[in-house]
């Protein structure tokens, strides 16, 4: 039977999960996703997690508790910089700590520091010290780490692993980016490219902005705004 690796649906995964799906896959893991977001997962998180936690933390709490039953490891990468000369939120760095104090009767933790600060080369080495957890030797989680970002929807980490160009193999990135919010994801128009955020509430579903020296209509009082219906723009 194949180990089970338990991934939250909160945080990075919506920037990695490509990458560590199959990653994991060719390590001959079976990879097992939280469930979306719900209210049951939050008040989870939140009943869990100190009241100074903020509510990404609490929320990513939620998820490895919907997990912690159900998989051998859960995969909780000690996140301190994914870009060079650069730091994230120090709460990421201390996850894996948090965690295991807050929680109890959890499986083994996938705690991989990813620290790209000095070389961006530092993302590969990661990727092996995870597969080394699981008992992967060097050589096996290096192919799989470039088999991952060959097949995955990874050619935003790359330059990041050390690798600039795989050939006709390697999918062209998107124009258009994902972009997590709370568990959701919500579409964002050629976000590297032109920085305009384009957001609605609901999935794939694109709010009018103004044109070029055109002002925003304002409601008349008691009049409320219009809100776009399902499929229009």
């Amino acid at each position: 039977m194949c180990v089970k690796i338990g991934i939250p649906r909160s945080l990075f995964y919506y920037k990695f999960i490509s990458f560590w799906e199959i990653f994991f896959t060719e390590l001959g893991a079976e990879v097992v996703v939280s469930e979306q977001t719900n209210k049951r997962i939050l008040d989870d998180g939140v009943k869990a997690c100190v009241d100074e936690a903020c509510l990404p933390i609490k929320l990513f709490c939620g998820h490895v508790i919907s997990l912690k039953d159900r998989v051998d490891y859960i995969l909780v990468p000690r996140f301190t910089s994914i870009s060079k000369k650069e730091y994230i939120c120090p709460e990421f760095g201390g996850l894996p700590d948090m965690i295991r104090h807050t929680l109890r009767d959890l499986p083994p933790l996938i705690d991989t520091e990813v620290n790209m600060r000095s070389s961006e080369r530092a993302g590969l080495k990661a990727a092996v010290q995870a597969g080394a957890i699981l008992g992967a030797d060097r050589l096996t989680a290096v192919r799989a780490c470039r088999t991952a970002l060959r097949l995955g929807d990874s050619s935003h980490l790359l330059n990041k692993f050390g690798y600039n160009n795989f050939g006709s193999e390697g999918r062209q990135g998107s124009d258009h980016a994902g972009v997590a919010g709370l568990g959701e994801t919500f579409v964002n128009s050629k976000l590297n490219r032109n920085k305009k955020y384009f957001f609605s509430s609901q999935k794939g579903e694109n709010c009018p902005q103004p044109q070029k020296g055109e002002n925003c209509p304002q409601p008349q009082k008691g009049e409320n705004c219009p809100q776009p219906q399902k499929g229009e723009n």
